[in-house]
């Protein structure tokens, strides 16, 4: 069974070693029992999952946004070729257009028409149990903050 796709995993890898690494240095002066450490270990799983929703959000959110905008101007060169060679209809059995802006004209619309499907196959693929990584990383370092939170007030 996979349980994630992409790098879904560093939902859950950027909280807890940030929290071990900022947690790493109280717990070699105090000892990892002592609530300093574990408050410390709070705070950096927040600031894990900070960097992790920003991670994801670069992944599945604006990378996608960018790489739709580069095909679109793929697809535009590729398409008014073939308007310019006289080779390009709309959908098959639709007559040829009958000049080159109205070609262009339909090869825009086409990519407008192609671009939320693109834009949809491309966003949030890097998941943690079917959960986009940027929200997962919230929800893992806001449980990992209070249960270190609840561990330091006892």
């Amino acid at each position: 069974m996979i349980i994630f796709r992409g790098w879904g995993l560093l939902g859950a890898a950027f909280p807890a070693l940030t929290a071990f690494a900022l947690g790493a240095l109280p717990a070699s002066m105090y000892g990892s029992k002592s609530a300093i450490t574990n408050i410390v270990a709070a705070l950096g799983a927040l600031v894990g999952g900070a960097l992790g929703f920003l991670c994801g959000r670069w992944l599945n959110v604006i990378r996608p946004r960018a790489k739709v905008a580069e095909w679109q101007e793929h697809r535009r060169a590729e398409l008014r070729a073939r308007v310019d060679a006289g080779q390009f209809q709309m959908a098959p059995g639709l007559q040829a257009p009958s000049s080159r802006e109205e070609g262009y004209a339909q090869v825009e619309q086409l990519i407008t028409n192609e671009s939320p499907d693109v834009l949809r196959q491309l966003k949030n693929i890097h998941t943690l149990f079917f959960i986009p990584m940027q929200w997962f990383a919230i929800g893992a370092g806001v449980v990992i903050f209070f249960g270190a939170l609840s561990t330091a007030l006892r």
